[in-house]
């Protein structure tokens, strides 16, 4: 992981039994650096986006599939594509449309997860649950439901105080 990473998602990530490694200013370099020493070690790397068999259980196709975007509470998805990646057909497939959310719909479903549902979900994990609760995801068929999985919960204890005392 970057050098850069939240100390949260590192002390996180650190319970595991894992050799952790930060290398690189952004996600790009430390992939490259992932890359780099599984090829010395003789080891697999295993993407987080270019895996067919991780790509299976994600749910943030769309998000992934953008531009690499600047600093975002939502940097978990901050990452771009390599060519020839296996995600992008995979995503043509099946997805059936792609939305945007704004910091600002984070940071409110942030604020509406914790406050509401007692959830702590880092900026990513609240990517699709930004756009329901601004209103722009909706199913007026009878019966319908709107499910939203929510995932991770690596974001900064100073983050979250910010996100969490900021005016509404």
């Amino acid at each position: 992981m970057p050098e850069t990473a939240s100390a949260a998602k590192v002390e996180r990530l650190g319970r595991f039994d894992v050799r952790l490694v930060r290398a690189g200013e952004n996600y790009d370099a430390a992939e490259a650096h992932g890359l780099r020493l599984a090829v010395d070690q003789d080891a697999r790397f295993i993407s987080a986006y270019n895996d067919a068999d991780v790509i299976a259980g994600q749910r943030t196709l769309a998000v992934e599939i953008g531009e690499p975007v600047g600093p975002t509470l939502a940097d978990g998805m901050a990452g771009g594509l390599k060519e020839g990646s296996v995600t992008v057909p995979i995503a043509r497939r099946h997805v059936h449309d792609l939305m945007a959310v704004s910091e600002g719909e984070l940071r409110d479903a942030i604020r509406a997860l914790t406050f509401e549902q007692g959830l702590v979900v880092e900026g990513a994990g609240t990517a699709a649950a930004a756009a329901v609760l601004a209103g722009r995801i909706v199913d007026e068929r009878p019966g319908s439901r709107i499910v939203v999985v929510l995932s991770g919960r690596n974001i900064s204890p100073q983050t979250l105080l910010d996100v969490l005392h900021e005016p509404d």
